[in-house]
């Protein structure tokens, strides 16, 4: 089983083991600090997936309550649950060779102790003596651990904290009623000189934000270790990462103060992203003729509601590049802005269909997101693609950010602060859902974990759909024949999507049920959950699995749908990450559902 975790987390774990292995005789004090310790570790690490805590359910019982009178017994459990912990993670954990060895006989130097005291096992004094003596020789052949030079600290710190200071004060100076949702000003910045690579002079650093009120900066670890990437480190992992980036760095620029920028540190970035995500469709329409407007070009509609004309003023289009002739210029603003790279082909046939695409023109994609066009270009047209921050780019290397801003600072300080606060949250947890998602491998986690993980998301994508969001898990009936994975009260909906499902299919209750499946599920899966659904609770249900539904759990789907009225829709792991970017985005994760229903009706 893959362990995701530091070289620190592993040290913690060994003194923990070995603290609990030197342990004298009715010592009740220590015992309960070790495994109080041991406890606050285990939950942390799993908070921040830091190493796998599928843990038996007994052994979490028993370091949750309190010790019994009985401390024999009590010592030999806390020994076993540390030693089956680090026996899993030196079967996976990938290090250097005389580290691992070092780090095992140590382990099993402090297992032997432990068992000749507590289990009256022979083993002699000169056997663990001689393996004391092996510990302290391999300790001599480990890696060494390169300090960080002072001159690196002071240049990233340096480079950083300028940075910070022009985007507090030009924060502070235009959106000082707004300020705290801000994702660098007062914040606590930790950042990581990570893995070095095999040439020793390049790597990664990882830099995370905490809320605080100020800004300070923090450099770990003070040692760079040449091991597999560390990841976190244990003297932060009780702070909750607010957001995080990562850069390659190479040590011979280091002396370059300028060399660290980081593009990410950008109020204009953040505060077009901002208004995007709050604006109305017209709202969005007028930013960009504006900014249309301070490059030369007026936009005229045309019938279609998504393609614009641009007509030349004074100005050249800046995409253009030695093109003869008279040249039709167009603008495609698509009624989904925030589309990714996956979306384009079905974007660029929506664009050929409406027979807009002629030899003579030349047609700029808008998208929200900022993705690449790829070899996705039309042979029949010249494409290329603008985005919010090629937005920002191009008012900034125009030097026309001074007539840009006032409009901007006004459109956006016109908006409700706690709908622009929800917004950054949601942007922020959909991010680390997101991740979440992404690296969940159904193979190397327990159900229990893909149940929680689906709640998760679950709360996230319509806790605001309803006045008030209650659920029920793991929940019998009244005769205790079905037992249902997650119930969601369909109370006070605010959506209209959940509003027609109390109507059109009495769906007092949203009946939703885990798969971890690794395969599609079919016919049976599809069968077997309609029988959850009845005209008391409802007949709309939900299945959630990792993979996709094949062609017989679709057929199955539309006989239970047009002959027993029971809508049963399906959603695998790509459906819950396109429903969290909506949701991150502003946009409703339901629209998703209503899709997954067309398709039902309609295939």
């Amino acid at each position: 089983m893959s362990q995701k975790i530091t070289k620190n987390i592993l040290e913690e774990i060994l003194k923990l083991y070995e603290r609990i292995c030197s342990i004298k005789l009715n010592d009740f004090d220590k015992l309960i600090s070790v495994k109080k310790s041991y406890y606050n570790l285990f939950k942390t690490c799993r908070k921040f997936n830091q190493l796998d805590t599928a843990e038996e359910t007994d052994d979490i019982d028993f370091l949750k309550r309190d010790l019994s009178g009985n401390f024999i017994e009590e010592i030999k459990k806390l020994e076993k649950v540390l030693y089956n912990k680090l026996q899993d993670i030196f079967i996976d954990y990938s290090i250097n060779k005389n580290l691992r060895d070092y780090y095992q006989l140590k382990f099993f130097y402090a297992f032997k102790k432990f068992h000749q005291f507590y289990y009256n096992s022979d083993i002699s004094k000169e056997e663990l003596k001689l393996m004391k003596s092996r510990i302290l020789t391999l300790k001599k052949t480990l890696p060494p651990e390169n300090k960080i030079p002072n001159d690196f600290k002071r240049t990233v710190i340096q480079s950083i904290k300028q940075q910070l200071e022009l985007y507090k004060n030009i924060i502070a100076k235009d959106y000082y009623e707004i300020r705290n949702i801000f994702r660098w000003y007062n914040k606590e910045i930790r950042i990581y000189f990570n893995s070095i690579f095999s040439d020793k002079t390049t790597g990664d650093i990882l830099i995370y934000t905490y809320i605080t009120d100020k800004n300070s900066i923090y450099i770990y670890p003070k040692k760079i270790t040449v091991l597999p990437s560390q990841h976190l480190n244990i003297e932060e992992i009780n702070k909750e990462i607010e957001f995080s980036i990562r850069t390659i760095y190479y040590r011979k620029f280091f002396r370059d103060k300028d060399y660290l920028k980081l593009t990410e540190i950008s109020p204009l970035d953040e505060v077009i992203n901002l208004f995007w995500k709050s604006a109305s469709r017209n709202e969005q329409l007028e930013l960009l003729i504006y900014f249309y407007e301070l490059l030369g070009y007026r936009l005229k509609n045309s019938n279609n509601h998504e393609t614009f004309y641009l007509n030349r003023t004074k100005f050249e289009n800046i995409n253009v590049k030695n093109l003869n002739g008279d040249v039709r210029e167009l603008l495609f603003f698509p009624k989904n802005t925030f589309f990714d790279s996956s979306d384009l082909n079905e974007i660029i046939h929506s664009i050929k269909t409406k027979n807009i695409l002629k030899k003579d023109t030349f047609l700029t994609l808008f998208s929200a997101n900022n993705i690449s066009l790829g070899n996705k270009k039309s042979p029949t047209a010249n494409i290329s693609l603008i985005t919010l921050k090629n937005i920002a780019s191009i008012l900034a290397k125009l030097k026309i950010l001074n007539l840009f801003n006032p409009y901007l600072k006004r459109k956006i300080l016109e908006k409700n602060p706690s709908e622009l606060k929800l917004i950054v949250q949601n942007e922020i947890k959909g991010e680390k859902l997101l991740k979440n998602v992404a690296d969940f491998n159904l193979k190397e986690k327990t159900w229990k974990q893909f149940e929680e993980l689906v709640e998760n998301v679950f709360y996230f994508l319509f806790k605001d759909s309803f006045k008030t969001y209650y659920t029920r898990k793991q929940y019998s009936d009244y005769k205790g024949h079905r037992r249902y994975d997650l119930l969601i009260a369909n109370v006070n909906p605010k959506i209209g999507f959940w509003k027609n499902c109390k109507n059109d299919y009495n769906s007092k209750i949203i009946i939703v049920d885990f798969k971890n499946y690794n395969e599609d599920i079919g016919q049976d899966t599809i069968h077997m959950f309609s029988k959850y659904l009845n005209n008391k609770k409802g007949n709309f249900g939900i299945i959630v699995s990792k993979s996709g539904i094949n062609k017989s759990g679709e057929e199955e789907q539309r006989i239970k749908y047009f002959d027993d009225n029971k809508l049963i829709i399906h959603l695998s792991s790509e459906d819950l990450l396109k429903m969290i970017s909506y949701k991150k985005n502003n946009q409703s994760p339901e629209d998703i559902l209503d899709d997954k229903i067309i398709s039902i009706c309609t295939s």
